[in-house]
Order: structure tokens, then sequence, then C-alpha cells
């Protein structure tokens, strides 16, 4: 490759890589045993291969071509190779045992060399049953001595050959023409396949440790294959030459199955052998060698008949046989003189048609062409006249018809680079005439005028793929505009009609990228090219390709999210109609957080407190830029309209859907911020919160927020609502009731902590003096309960209501008769309740006589509120209730033997035989009835009433006011002698909530 030389096996792997189509239908292969297996494979690939129509003949023995090593078993496999799967139709090897060319004498010897080719070197020729011959001259094959025989010149005739091999096969040639003079047929072993003669003079000159036959010597196994093939290539008679001095040249043939007696007289043979011949002999035997392609011995037979004409004829093809082409262009001049000196000039002009075809041309045989064409000017067509003008530039005889034809013009393509054609094509009024025979000087010609689309249709339409990408890559350079679109949209049009075209295409230039943004946009967006498709092929082609293919524009972003950002936005408004937080979205899921922050400006322009508030329902806990986008809105709306807006955004970032603790955080202390939003706001934020207090990720990152030096009031109310009995409420607390006063603390404790005793002992570290009352009334409390134990006595038929149970709270508050009396073993009263069709066996500390006819005689007294409905009222009316914080064991103090548990201890860790409720059927069967914690969350306290005076606390008569007392476990009762009013039973509606 280096030295650019290459062989017959480089010529054949370039052809089997270009994967040729079937040509022929069917295929013949004689001496197949000197083909290569590669060339066995190319020439099965183009010729029979569709109908697997192959005939191979041939001989291992005469296997003597350098380089070939064949087996019959080998050809199996090239033909498996060629079509797999076809082992039924390769039969087995035909044996041709029937030799019609030699004769009996000759064919034995034959034989019995291959019989020892065969017993020495088994696996270097295939097996073979022996030939029997047709012919029987009775001429025997004789040994003739050496030495004898060169000592007098000899005469061969046409049909005589001496066939020779030898370690110096140069010597060895002088000393034959010696003998028998420049006769044509001395020839090689190697040189006479494939030929056959009447007689032959076999003369091998090899050492001495060929003769003697070894297994392990290549040597040997040359010898006899070339001694087999000199031997059959007689038809009549062999003679073999012998050197007496060579002991294992006559042991070898002694070795023969053969008799050749005692050596015989050259004299004698060489007498038969004599014969004279004539030029015309010579001359016929030279044709007919010549037809049949042997050319170096019919240039030797013309040579011998002494006509030049036809030795140089015949000496300049095999030099182009064999790949000298200089030496070949001589010969054929030199014949073509030797023709025209005879005055033959159709010779002479098919001579010189052989000279064009090997450039350059030589000027001094324009005279011999000018005066054959002359005297014969019909012999050359148009196109032979017009490659005659190409080889000796004469462009004044071709003419603008000739490169119109596209027979003649095929000649031209090897000139694109002419002037005169350039020339003759910008000279010529209608390119298209010429597109057809001349698509690549014509594609030059547009290239050159920057009309590259033009250029890339015929470079294609002409197989120039590196002109064509050339062209596209100029295109594409060209300044960006609406023409240079059009002309990219019909380039690639162009390429897309050429599949090998595209093939040929490196997947890193710019024109592959430009057929992949028009074929699939996505998938060179994809690429990891968009940056290189925005800027070498432009925005405009990229619109155009996305167009094309129907696709949405939103595409663009994935090549440019700042070049599209108009398309995109406007594709992604259309498509989110009615819904413009999908824009915000779609921006931030693709991690450009600058531009939703753009879009959002605009869009919360256009929007409705609600519909902020929608938007912002919408927004996931991952959304978090979006979720700080409109808050910075809601702050803003906040400043200008005076208006309380971050209570609905508290709520929202709390929810499931939409979590946002820090922004809840946020949103909260704006809420708070001023003594006014707390007094207004505070009942509403304390209750979505409250709604959470199990939620672990609020107390973790309140326990990590309260640790600041100078928290916010939200922060403080919130740790007084979830954690009361933090120590570091006292400090904090202190500057609250200072603030915003203690009511407001007081409401948030008593939340949290339901045991009035408890809760006390917690805001008396803030301030006794501030949350006295809450002492006195529950000593009231105390004492009243007291009272009512020791007056009331139970008996049949009288009217109780139920309270103070723990595991069954949806019968406190329910009325009932008594229809057995204490049993004195459980110590339980049989009691059926209103509106239930069971009985229940309660203790005497869970009822207490119907006193619903009494009167309240005093706004300002207080007893426990026993029924659990005025809580479920006011879950009902503030909301789903929030769930408990932590609980301390200090919440059930209360619930001694001697005293009643407090009407409003939630505590489930309070237990005692005082919690078992047996319901009958009929007798007094008891069965277990399973706790219900249905309406186990009180409501939150209405923290607005708290925030006035302490005297509207007391004489007013709100519902917030008896809703604070009922959590605080008391309710108005009238003096007992006071009037009573009939109150209207509080029962739960069938299928509706409890009023």
């Amino acid at each position: 490759k280096e030295n650019k030389r290459f062989d017959i096996n480089d010529f054949t792997l370039h052809l089997i890589k270009s994967d040729l189509p079937p040509i022929f239908d069917a295929a013949y292969l004689d001496e197949i045993q000197d083909f290569s297996y590669a060339a066995i494979y190319l020439i099965c690939n183009i010729a029979g291969k569709n109908s697997q129509n192959w005939i191979c003949a041939g001989d291992t023995a005469q296997m003597i071509s350098p380089g070939c090593s064949f087996k019959f078993d080998g050809l199996k496999q090239v033909m498996l190779a060629v079509v797999p799967g076809m082992e039924r139709k390769l039969k087995n090897v035909a044996k041709l045992t029937v030799n019609y060319r030699v004769t009996k004498d000759v064919l034995v010897v034959a034989n019995s060399v291959l019989k020892i080719a065969k017993q020495y070197f088994p696996s270097a020729i295939e097996y073979a049953r022996p030939e029997r011959a047709e012919n029987d001259f009775g001429l025997k094959v004789v040994l003739c001595n050496w030495n004898g025989a060169t000592r007098n010149r000899a005469s061969f005739g046409t049909d005589q050959a001496l066939i020779f091999s030898s370690d110096n096969p140069e010597k060895t040639l002088s000393e034959m023409k010696e003998w028998i003079g420049d006769h044509p047929f001395i020839l090689s072993s190697l040189e006479s396949k494939g030929l056959e003669f009447d007689d032959v003079i076999v003369a091998f000159d090899i050492e001495r440790k060929a003769w003697e036959i070894n297994s392990d010597r290549v040597a040997s196994l040359r010898l006899l294959r070339e001694l087999y093939v000199a031997i059959t290539r007689a038809r009549r008679r062999v003679v073999l030459l012998i050197k007496k001095q060579d002991p294992s040249m006559e042991n070898f043939f002694k070795m023969l199955e053969y008799d050749f007696g005692d050596l015989v007289d050259a004299t004698t043979i060489l007498l038969e052998f004599d014969g004279k011949t004539t030029s015309e002999e010579w001359l016929e035997r030279g044709h007919e060698l010549f037809e049949n392609e042997d050319f170096k011995v019919a240039s030797s037979c013309f040579k011998s008949a002494g006509n030049f004409s036809f030795s140089n004829w015949a000496m300049g093809s095999n030099q182009l046989k064999i790949g000298q082409r200089n030496e070949a262009r001589l010969s054929f001049r030199t014949s073509a003189n030797f023709f025209f000196k005879e005055g033959d000039f159709k010779n002479t002009l098919i001579l010189l048609k052989k000279v064009i075809d090997l450039p350059p041309w030589d000027s001094e045989d324009d005279h011999i062409y000018k005066e054959a064409k002359f005297q014969l000017p019909s012999f050359l067509t148009r196109e032979e006249t017009v490659q005659f003008a190409l080889s000796r530039d004469q462009w004044d005889e071709i003419s603008i018809d000739d490169i119109k034809c596209e027979s003649i013009a095929k000649f031209l393509h090897s000139y694109r680079e002419n002037e005169q054609l350039k020339s003759m094509i910008r000279a010529c009024s209608n390119l298209s005439d010429l597109e057809h025979s001349l698509p690549l000087p014509v594609g030059d010609f547009f290239h050159s005028n920057t009309e590259y689309s033009q250029a890339v249709r015929l470079y294609l339409q002409g197989g120039d793929f590196k002109m064509a990408e050339k062209s596209t890559a100029r295109a594409i350079g060209m300044v960006e505009s609406n023409q240079r679109c059009d002309m990219l949209q019909n380039i690639v049009k162009f390429w897309e009609g050429h599949k090998e075209a595209k093939n040929f295409l490196p997947s890193s230039s710019i024109s592959f990228l430009l057929l992949l943004l028009f074929r699939s946009p996505k998938d060179a967006a994809a690429a990891q090219q968009a940056q290189k498709c925005v800027s070498m092929l432009g925005c405009k082609v990229i619109k155009l390709a996305v167009s094309q293919k129907g696709l949405s524009k939103k595409v663009l972003y994935d090549f440019s999210s700042e070049a599209f950002k108009v398309e995109v936005t406007k594709a992604l408004v259309e498509e989110y109609k009615g819904n413009p937080i999908g824009v915000l979205q779609w921006y931030v899921h693709r991690n450009n957080s600058s531009r939703a922050t753009e879009v959002a400006k605009d869009v919360f322009m256009k929007c409705s407190n609600d519909e902020l508030f929608k938007m912002m329902s919408l927004i996931t806990s991952k959304e978090t830029h979006i979720s700080e986008l409109l808050f910075k809105e809601v702050l803003n709306r906040e400043k200008k309209t005076k208006k309380d807006l971050f209570i609905n955004t508290v709520k929202i970032y709390l929810n499931s859907n939409s979590w946002n603790l820090e922004l809840a955080f946020k949103a909260s202390t704006e809420t708070l911020r001023t003594k006014e939003k707390v007094a207004k706001n505070m009942t509403q934020v304390s209750k979505e919160w409250y709604s959470k207090r199990n939620d672990e990720r609020i107390r973790d990152a309140l326990s990590r927020k309260f640790r600041m030096k100078n928290p916010t009031n939200f922060l403080v109310s919130l740790n007084l609502l979830l954690n009361p009995e933090d120590p570091r409420n006292v400090t904090f607390s202190k500057r609250f009731i200072k603030q915003f006063g203690p009511k407001i603390v007081e409401s948030l404790v008593l939340k949290s902590v339901s045991n009035p005793k408890h809760a006390f002992s917690i805001l008396a570290k803030f301030d006794v003096s501030a949350f006295n009352h809450l002492q006195e009334k529950i000593r009231e409390k105390e004492i009243r309960q007291k009272e009512i134990l020791q007056e009331e006595t139970f008996a049949v038929n009288d009217r109780v209501k139920v309270h103070n149970l723990l595991k069954r709270k949806d019968l406190n508050g329910k009325l009932g008769t008594i229809i057995q009396g204490k049993n004195k073993k459980s110590e339980r009263y049989e009691v059926k309740l209103d509106g239930i069709n069971k009985t229940w066996a309660l203790k005497a500390s869970n009822i207490v006589k119907d006193h619903s006819n009494m009167e309240s005689s005093s706004d300002n007294s207080y007893e426990f509120n026993d029924s659990d409905s005025d809580s479920s009222s006011s879950s009902d009316a503030h909301g789903p209730p929030p769930l408990l914080p932590r609980r301390n064991d200090s919440d059930s103090e209360s619930n001694s033997s001697g005293d009643i548990p407090p009407l409003n201890s939630q505590d489930s860790s309070v237990t005692s035989d005082d919690d078992d409720v047996s319901v009958t059927h009929g007798r007094s069967r008891r069965a277990q009835v399973v706790n219900s914690d249905s309406s186990d969350d009180s409501s939150m306290p209405d923290l607005v009433s708290h925030a006035k005076s302490s005297s509207d606390s007391d004489n007013g008569s709100n519902d917030s006011d008896s809703d604070s007392d009922s959590q605080r476990g008391f309710r108005r009762v009238q003096p007992k002698n006071s009037p009573r009013k009939q109150q209207p039973s509080r029962r739960k509606k069938k299928g509706g909530k409890k009023r």
C-alpha cells in the first residue's frame, strides 16, 4: 500500500468489499485448483448466486500456481458462505476417470507419479481413482541421456514442446535455447498449464534431495506436481531427459510402476522430432493461441512467423494482462506503426484505440491516426472520434451536440476541471439539456455560482457525494434568510431521495445534522447537538423543520430556551388555556427558574385573588420555586390592598398536596405580625396549625426555629399551642401576654390541655394574677359537683342524663329512664335511653337526674358541662377538629376515687371500672361495648372574644364565651330556687351531623 503496488488478491478483496450484485446466471470454473478461495467467493457472488448454478472442475495434482492451497472441501465451505443452508444441494465430487488427451503409456507414468505423491503427501493431494486413457498409439515413454541429447542441435515443429523445471531457470532456459534455438515452445511447467502438444520433452534440473522423496520435503511435493503437469501435456509421446551422473534421479524413475527399458539413443529420437515448419504454420498457430488468450506464447509464434505486427500486438496484450501498462502502450504503438507501414489501416486504428485507453497520447502518432482515419472515414463511430479528440486534446473537434449526447458525454467526466469544457458549458443557452449527459460538470457550474441546491441535486445524480456534502455545507454557511431556508429545505429533499448518499455522510458532519433535523427534530435536539443546530443551522431553519413535522413549538425549547422563548411561551399559553399555572410548572420541571419568574409576572398580573389561591393549591410540594413566586405576589397584594390574604395561604400550604412548611411559617408570621392582626386572625391561624398537631415535620421544624433568640409572635403562639409545658414559654409568653393580653395565651393552652387544674398550673408559671379566675372557677366546679352527687338519688322511672363516660363518649348527654334499681353486686342501674332500643347498665357516677326544667338564676354561676355535644357542635362550626398534642399523665390527676372526674377530660390514659358500660336486651344479660373515639377532638376556641375587656367576656352572651367555658369544663346553671325553663333536648339527627 505504501509503495502503491497491488496484486490480484488486493483487487479481489476490494471487489468483495464493494458488495457487487449478481451479474451472471451461472459460473463455469476450470482449473479450479489454481483459484484462491477469495476469488471463488467473489465469482459465486456475482454469477449463479440465486440459482446456485455453479460448475467447477480441477485437479489438485496440478496445483502448482504460487499461493494456492486448494481442496474440494474448502470449495464447499466457500459456497456455504455465499448461500448458507445449501448443504443438500452440494453433491459429492464427481470423479472424471477417462482421459481423452493422453495415450495409455503416458497416463500410466502420470498415474504412477500421482500415486507416489499421494503416498508421501496424503493431505496435499485429494484422493482420486486412477484415470484410464482412450488413445493407444503404441508409443512408449522413454528415458534419454541429458548430455547426449543436448550435444547436437535439434529442430522442433509447431506441435512439439520442451517443458523444463529448474532450481536455476535462467541457466536452464539458456541451455535449452542453445540446443533447439529460439523456439516458441520452450516453456516452464507453470507456463505449459492449459496447453497440449503432440510430443513433449521433459527436462527437470532439480537438486538431488528433491528426487529423494521424503514427506518432510516441500521440494519433493513441488517436483511431483510439476512432473505430473509436464507429462500430461503430451497427446502422443513423452521423452524424459535424465542425467546419468545423478543416481537419485535414476532411482526415482525406477520407483515408477512403468517399464522404461534402457536409455534410448538421443539421435534416433531427435530424428523423429526434427521437422521443417513454414511461416504460415507458425502464423496459424499464433492466431490459435491468441484466440485462447495465451498471448505470450502466441507472440513467440508470430515472431517465428516473421510477423512483428501481431507479435507486438500479442506481447502488448500479455503486458497489459500482467499490469505493465506503459510497456503495453509502447507495444501497441509499435504494432500500429507496423500495420500502418503494411497499409493495414483497419488494424492501425484498432491498435490506436488501445493506445488512447493507455494515456498519455504521443503526438508522433497523430499523422498515422489522421491518415488511417482519412483512408477509412466511416470505420470509427462518433463516440470513438470524440475519444481520440479528447486524448489528443483537440477540443475544436468536439461540438455542443456531442456533449449533449449521453453516450459521448461519459468520456468527458474525467475532464471536469478542463477549461475548454467549462467554457462550452457556460456557452450553452439551456443547461437543462446538459444535466442528464454531464451532471457533474454542470453541478460544478452551479456550485461556482452559489446555486447550491441545484449543485447538490446534480452531484447526487452523478454520484459525487463528497461534492454534494461540500455544497450543502456552503449553503448552511450562508447568511440566514428566507431564501436560505428554502434552499436548505430543497437540499434535504434531494438527500432524502438517495439512500446510498445518506449512508455516505459521517454522523459528525453538519450536513448529517441538517438531515437529522428535518427527519426528526426531537432526535436532533436530544443528540447533544442542540446548540450546534442553533449556531450553525439557525433559528429559522429549526422552526421550519419543526413546522414541517407538525410538532408543537414546545420542541423548540430543547434547542434553546432563550432563542425561542417567545414561541415556546405562546405554545404553552395555547396548550394550558384556563390553567396559567401549567405554564410555570412546565418551566420549573425543566429547571428554568429564571424563565418561570419572567412568565409569572405576566400571569399574576392578570389573576384575581381567588385565581391566585387556586393556582397556589395546584402547586405540588416539589415545586418550591413557583410557591415562592406566589408567596411574593400575595405579600405584595396584601401590602397594597391591606387585606388579610395570608390566612388562606396558610391553609393551602399545610395541605398535603401543596405542602410547604417553610412558606406556611412565613405566611403565619405575616398574619400575626401586629397586635391588631393577632386579635383578628389568631383563632383561624391556630385552628389550622392545631389540626396538624401530630405531624412530626411541624414539631421538628418548630423545635429548630424556637431556638432563636427572639422568636416571632407566631412561633411563640405555636409553641404554646403544641408544646404548652415547654420551659422556654415562660420567658416569651410574658412578652406575649404583655403585648396581646392573657385571654389569647389562656385559650391556646386550654386548647392543648383539657384538664383545668393542669392548665392552670401551666398558666400560673406565666402570670398567676392574670389567671386567678381559673382557680376560682375550678373550686366552684368541684363544690357544685359534690353537692349534686350528695343531693341526687335514683329510683325506678326517674329521668336521668348520662355523663362522664370515657369510652362511650357518644352516650354522654343522652336522656333516659331508670327501669331497674341498683344492683347490689355490680352497683349499676339499668337505664333505657331515649331513641335507643337497648338498656344500659350504668354506675351512679355516670348518671344525674334530668334538670332540664331548672331555670338559670345567675349568668355568672358555673357547673360542669356534662355533654360533649357542645364541643361537637363547636367542632362543626369551625371545621374538622384538630388533633391533640402529646398528653402528660398529670392531665388525669383529678380523677380520684372520691371525686367525679372532670367532665371535659379527654385523657385516654385514665381507666377505671367507671368506664365500663354494659348493654342488656330484655333481660339483665350484659355485653361489653367497644369504645368509640369518633368525637374526641374539641373545637378551637374563638380567640377574638378573648381580646376584649373582662367585663365583655363575663357578661356577654355570645357563643364564643359559652364555647370557651365549655372547653374549660363549665356550663351555666340556674340557681336552685329560680323558675325552670323547658330546654330543648339535644339529639343527633339521623344521618346528619351533631347539632
